[in-house]
């Protein structure tokens, strides 16, 4: 059965439309290549493709050799059709000839929005060190005669330093990165993660290996006392990390504000794993041949690094988990597409398509001609050609070795021909001289296509080449059948949100239980995400009220609870609503909130407000207004400490609660009540009563704000008769106040 529509079959002069092209799932993981001269439609014809995996839910990775504009504005569009914009990552590396330290020196103005030119993308981050090597190596020069041997010595010694620093990353102690492993090449930076104590052998054993036989003259005597080494062993050490100068500038200077991130936006097996939409532009007209060609290489060479992760290493189980439940196991591939690939063909592509069927991978060939591809990699391109079963060509000019494939390809088909014609006599029916059809014919071989045919195909057609088919078709063009209103759609890269991994020592201290009872195992969860630090360069970290957000997803949930009939997609947007709405506004009622959902409640002290302490659980304690006073008026019950007991953390209520109903009663004057109910409805998004939207019955809200009367009763009740003293009548002054008393309560619980 196919998923994905190709055209529709064009036989003759006509378009017989009842004959549409569907490839099955299994027909598009055997992989395509597709050739087309300038104006074939080539572009189009592949826009069009990706629109059949967005109709799955799926998604594609799309590489565009010439960097058009219009083609990243179509692939937004197509997200932007299906509701994904937010699925989108662009790396784009034009730069039009501006100049960035212009940008540096002129900075934008305070609540201007500067426009963005690219997401970032480290493609280090969580890499392990072998795949780190292989990236770095595919975008080297490739060395001969005497500089081959530098470079080999070069490749070990930069072996040894990102194997050395891949420990320290799954450690904890420091993020990778192109700008670290720069860094940390420099000799005194080498010869102290050599010497480092914290550093195992087995991880630090390549790099002591390189300093002892690798590098001539140096002396662990100089190093132990801290004490330069030669300038024979500084300049042979220069020279090896000069074989990387070049490589790794191309990251850290010139593209820095894509590579410099150490938490990028944009991931290879992120967006292959969760089906999400990226287009990456290398711009060849702009940019130098093997410039432009190292960049492609990199993106070819993560895509393979990942698939190579993904297809597993361990054997030993039952079949469904070492066979089955991989998790690139799909009925809905995921599409690579490198358009003119011709200009950054990397080695290893043709094992891409010899494996990438297994991974329910989609990949896709194109180019102009096939000299391009073959300019440097003529085995590997021919390979690559072998493992695909789809092969199209759209309108051709060249009739060389491009045509050559196609017609080979093809092969030939017998006909059968007449032998000729003969000179008829003069009779009743004919005139003299006419000719005459001979009652001879021949059986001859003819190929099967020919390069005058492919010459006159216009723009979308083309011929398919499909195991022993051969099909003329008319591609589906999605922009020439759908047109979209270019006003409603506006373009923009998105912006990530960076969440470093804690440190292990913050995420121990995170993960202990509250003394006396044991933390929920919501609770734990938050407070590791929340122990999480950004340590960004240049660039300002962005600080939520996570606290706010945090709570307003939970009131929203329990709005939703009421709703059953609520589909999911309404669900995921009120939810998605509701926490940006928190993020905007900054109207942080989360103090009240709190002591709603009795939560660890956020200090009233200003100072402990914004503490990176692992248990900062909230925003700023602060209404949208400074309320008037509260009047809390007691009367000493004669409770025992031990009578008192834990609130029920649902109702707000306590097994002491009913003894002394009536005789202690903790009062809120008319304005802070309002003003708390209405802290509790921009929270819950309910309106409170006496606002036109609010229900007949709207009994939410006042539920909620007894829950905070009950919770600063039982805090003034708790603490004064622990002292055994009377309780005088107490004038709290702002909702700050009731919180400190309400952390006096929590305190004194655990």
């Amino acid at each position: 059965r196919g998923i994905e529509f190709i055209g529709v079959e064009k036989r003759g002069r006509t378009i017989l439309n009842t004959y549409e092209l569907w490839a099955s799932s299994d027909d598009v993981r055997t992989h395509r290549v597709i050739f087309g001269t300038t104006g074939a439609g080539k572009t189009q014809a592949l826009l069009s493709i990706l629109f059949n995996p967005l109709c799955w839910g799926s998604g594609f990775s799309f590489t565009d050799g010439k960097a058009q504009i219009d083609v990243t504005a179509n692939v937004f569009v197509m997200a932007w059709m299906f509701w994904r914009e937010d699925d989108v990552v662009i790396l784009n590396y034009m730069r039009g000839g501006q100049d960035r330290f212009k940008e540096m020196v002129n900075k934008p103005k305070v609540g201007v929005r500067k426009t963005r030119v690219s997401n970032t993308w480290n493609p280090f981050s969580t890499a392990n060190h072998e795949t780190i090597s292989q990236i770095i190596d595919s975008i080297m020069e490739k060395a001969t005669g005497d500089g081959a041997q530098w470079q080999a010595k070069a490749i070990n010694m930069k072996n040894a330093v990102v194997q050395t620093i891949a420990y320290l990353r799954a450690k904890g102690d420091m993020l990778m990165s192109v700008s670290a492993i720069r860094e940390m090449m420099s000799l005194d930076n080498v010869v102290k993660l050599a010497m480092s104590t914290d550093i195992p052998p087995a991880a630090a054993a390549a790099i002591r290996s390189y300093l002892s036989s690798g590098l001539p003259g140096f002396s662990w005597q100089l190093a132990k006392k801290g004490k330069p080494q030669s300038s024979d062993t500084l300049l042979q050490h220069g020279y090896l990390t000069g074989q990387f100068t070049r490589t790794l500038g191309l990251m850290t200077d010139t593209y820095f504000d894509i590579f410099g991130d150490e938490i990028p936006e944009f991931d290879t097996q992120d967006t292959i794993l969760n089906n999400r939409i990226s287009f990456t532009m290398i711009p060849t007209l702009e940019k130098g041949v093997e410039e432009a060609g190292n960049l492609g290489k990199m993106q070819v060479a993560s895509a393979k690094m990942m698939m190579s992760e993904n297809l597993g290493f361990e054997i030993e189980g039952d079949y469904e988990t070492v066979v089955e439940n991989r998790q690139t196991n799909t009925d809905r591939p995921f599409y690579l597409v490198m358009d003119e690939l011709g200009y950054y063909f990397a080695p290893g592509i043709d094992l891409m398509f010899a494996q990438g069927r297994s991974l329910q991978i989609a990949l896709v060939a194109a180019g102009q001609d096939f000299q391009a591809m073959a300019k440097n990699n003529k085995n590997e391109v021919e390979s690559m050609i072998a493992n695909t079963r789809i092969k199209i060509s759209l309108k051709l000019e060249d009739p060389k070795e491009t045509f050559e494939i196609f017609q080979k390809a093809a092969g030939e088909a017998y006909v059968a021909r007449l032998s000729g014609f003969e000179m008829g006599e003069a009779s009743a029916m004919t005139a003299a001289g006419q000719y005459n059809k001979t009652h001879n014919a021949t059986i001859e071989k003819v190929s099967r296509i020919s390069l005058q045919e492919l010459k006159k195909l216009g723009a979308g057609d083309g011929v398919m080449l499909y195991a022993d088919k051969v099909i003329r078709f008319k591609s589906f063009n999605l922009f020439m059948h759908y047109k979209f209103d270019k006003k409603k759609v506006n373009i923009r890269i998105n912006t990530f949100l960076p969440i470093a991994l804690p440190e292990l020592s913050k995420l121990s201290e995170a993960s202990k239980p509250y003394a006396g009872k044991e933390a929920s195992p919501s609770t734990v969860i938050y407070n590791i995400l929340n122990s999480g630090t950004v340590n960004w360069k240049d660039r300002s970290v962005i600080k939520v009220e996570s606290g706010l957000v945090f709570q307003a997803l939970k009131d929203a949930s329990r709005l939703l609870k009421e709703m059953p009939n609520t589909n999911p997609a309404d669900r995921g947007a009120f939810l998605f609503v509701k926490a940006l709405d928190a993020m905007k506004n900054g109207i942080v009622a989360d103090a009240a909130a709190d002591i709603v959902n009795n939560e660890s409640p956020v200090s009233a002290n200003p100072a402990a407000q914004h503490s990176p302490s692992p248990s900062y659980t909230g925003g700023t304690a602060r209404l949208p207004i400074q309320p008037p006073a509260i009047v809390v008026d007691a009367k000493n019950a004669g409770v025992d400490v031990q009578d008192v007991a834990e609130p029920d953390w649902d109702t707000g209520a306590t097994s002491a609660d009913t003894a002394v109903q009536g005789e202690w009663r903790t009062d809120f004057n008319e304005n802070v009540k309002s003003e708390l109910k209405r802290a509790i409805s921009t929270l819950s998004g309910m309106p409170a009563s006496g606002d036109a939207r609010a229900p007949a019955d709207n009994t939410m809200v006042e539920e909620e704000y007894e829950k905070i009367r009950r919770a600063a009763q039982e805090s003034s009740r708790f603490k004064e008769a622990g002292e055994g003293a009377e309780i005088p009548p107490a004038a709290i002054s702002s909702p700050e106040d009731v919180l400190a008393k309400f952390d006096d309560f929590n305190a004194m619980l655990r």
